[in-house]
């Protein structure tokens, strides 16, 4: 189970915990969105005719713009799926952090294809000495346009969680 934090206006966002039912019906109508953004894809709510654009499901490895007009917390429950490896396109892909901790740009992003990092309100550029800007780290259930100067693929390992991090 999952628990999604959501702000007035527009948040980017990743969905690692999915039920078996990923719909955009199932997980989104019970709540106040009015529209889904994804690469290249939406749908948005109307009283009358439900959901209506050419997102269906929602999918671990996509990042999402999800709108609202008011905060509130999305429940998600289902399985957790853990996405570190995806096909970059040459440009603009809005992908997942689907990993349960937070994870340093410098240490997790080494494909150099990767030029740009985009989250929601924070930015990395990669320089010669690595990743530069207000983004530092990844962090869970944030989704991010990565830009690449190249088709490639982008593999990594999450980190770990510590000893500390696991204690109550």
């Amino acid at each position: 189970a999952s628990a999604y934090h959501l702000h007035y206006g527009a948040n980017l966002m990743s969905f690692s915990v999915l039920p078996e039912d990923n719909s955009v019906t199932n997980l989104l109508s019970d709540m106040d969105i009015s529209c889904i953004f994804g690469e290249g894809t939406s749908a948005c709510y109307n009283e009358a005719n439900g959901w209506m654009g050419n997102i269906s499901d929602i999918q671990p490895n996509n990042g999402y713009w999800i709108l609202t007009t008011q905060d509130q917390i999305l429940p998600v429950v289902g399985d957790d799926h853990i996405i570190n490896s995806f096909n970059l396109n040459y440009g603009a892909n809005l992908i997942s952090y689907s990993c349960n901790q937070s994870g340093n740009l410098n240490e997790l992003i080494t494909n150099e294809s990767i030029i740009k990092i985009i989250g929601e309100g924070v930015a990395a550029i990669r320089n010669a000495s690595g990743w530069a800007g207000s983004l530092g780290a990844l962090d869970p259930g944030s989704g991010y346009w990565f830009i690449s100067d190249a088709e490639t693929q982008l593999s990594y390992d999450c980190p770990e969680q510590s000893y500390e991090d696991s204690r109550e």
